[in-house]
């Protein structure tokens, strides 16, 4: 079901989602972050964000390649976005 997602929509939601991992990021310095948790956790959440949007944009490129990693790349993007979200939400539960 992944592999038939269209490259334009996977490289649109990395790019997205990369946008607002940079906004965020430089809201910090309005002090615009969750004040009861820590400067640290959040930008290493941002940064993880961003490094997962960056396998997103470049799965699409593969994808677009017709390159056979991208069968591998992709699914496992997306896992990592998901692993992404959990564990943002176990650290902003806490």
């Amino acid at each position: 079901m992944i592999m038939q997602l269209s490259s334009r929509w996977i490289r649109w939601f990395g790019r997205l989602s990369l946008v607002i991992a940079i906004v965020a990021a430089l809201s910090t310095l309005l002090g615009m972050y969750p004040q009861e948790k820590s400067l640290d956790g959040y930008l290493f959440a941002l940064g993880l964000m961003a490094l997962v949007s960056g396998a997103l944009i470049v799965a699409a490129q593969l994808k677009d390649k017709s390159d056979p990693l991208a069968e591998k790349v992709v699914p496992s993007s997306f896992v990592a976005y998901l692993l992404f979200i959990v564990m943002t939400i176990h650290w902003l539960s806490n």
